[in-house]
């Protein structure tokens, strides 16, 4: 049956096959969004093919749910065909809101508040660990993607070994750091703004591939965002200062350690997909991206505890080559 008859399907079995049906516009992943209105109410239809894996998406929002944050409510599921009914948060995500004007220190910090709560959940039943092997799935992306199209040359076997060893040092370096869920994608994009209540007010999205890990990944994708310019620093100092005050048993160091870490590992991760998305998936629209990301990674290299990758990195990829790859740009 065409994929198109099963959605059908599914819209019957719900009652809105004649309710109106327009598709949302992509974003990089292979989901796709329809906004569905029957004239008494609005939802959100996703469609989730493999890869997608649906259920994750229903796992973490009830978890969210429970512990008092703003997941869409789930009305109907079809996990075999890869399809949910969600409630429809609207269209004011933070984006909008801040290209609007409104005041951005309150905007991030109603995003930093649901963080807060986000830190706070201890029932994860069913959530995978940020571990090794996707830890390596994040970065396997820069070496296949990245740097054969910004250098012409694959890495040697040696040079990914010496990577790898780097990593594996980095990585464990941080397991005392503060872990708990991780949304893995937290960005401005992502978080639509609510006619609620304190850290409600922050709608979360796209949280299907949360993992309990380093809690202070969820704070760089948002405070060290791909697609938007770098925050003031007494910004984000406030950010963390709000962040921790509310953690008081967190390390602070070693929070930030990881930090750190994390930063560069996801600004890594994103110039590999960036990549990959227009040589592999024909979009190009994030290559413009690319030179802003590179920026924000190479703020974090002058630590000490960076200074082995920094050494790696000036060895296979020189600054000469940290931009976007020639020949890629629209």
């Amino acid at each position: 049956m065409e994929r198109a008859d099963l959605i059908r399907l599914f819209l019957k079995k719900n009652n809105l096959d004649k309710a109106n049906f327009s598709w949302l516009p992509s974003d990089a992943s292979f989901r796709h969004y329809a906004r569905i209105n029957d004239g008494k109410k609005s939802y959100i239809f996703m469609d989730a093919p493999p890869p997608e894996i649906p259920e994750q998406f229903a796992l973490v929002a009830q978890i969210l749910c429970e512990n008092g944050l703003s997941a869409p409510e789930i009305y109907s599921t079809d996990f075999e065909n890869g399809f949910i009914l969600l409630e429809d948060f609207g269209n004011k995500d933070y984006s909008s809101m801040l290209s609007a004007g409104f005041n951005e220190k309150e905007l991030y910090k109603t995003a930093v508040d649901a963080l807060i709560q986000v830190s706070k959940i201890k029932k994860m039943d069913g959530i995978p660990l940020y571990d090794r092997n996707w830890l390596f799935e994040g970065l396997s992306v820069f070496c296949d993607w990245f740097i054969p199209h910004a250098t012409g040359e694959k890495l040697s076997s040696k040079e990914l070994k010496s990577f790898e060893k780097i990593w594996d040092n980095l990585f464990n370096s941080i397991q005392d750091a503060p872990f708990g869920l991780v949304l893995n994608d937290f960005h401005m994009n992502n978080m639509m703004y609510l006619e609620r209540k304190e850290h409600q007010i922050c709608g979360l999205l796209d949280f299907q591939d949360a993992r309990i890990g380093p809690l202070a990944y969820d704070m760089v994708s948002f405070i060290e965002d791909a697609r938007r310019s770098e925050l003031p620093e007494d910004l984000k100092e406030y950010l963390f200062a709000r962040y921790l005050e509310n953690n008081p048993t967190y390390p602070k160091d070693l929070f930030m350690k990881s930090y750190h870490i994390m930063a560069v590992k996801r600004h890594l991760r994103v110039i590999g997909v960036f990549v990959r998305l227009k040589a592999r998936d024909g979009k190009g629209k994030y290559l413009k991206h690319i030179n802003h990301v590179w920026k924000l990674l190479e703020n974090h290299l002058d630590l000490p505890y960076m200074n082995d990758f920094k050494t790696w990195l000036d060895i296979n990829v020189p600054k000469a080559y940290r931009k976007c790859p020639d020949g890629l740009e629209e």
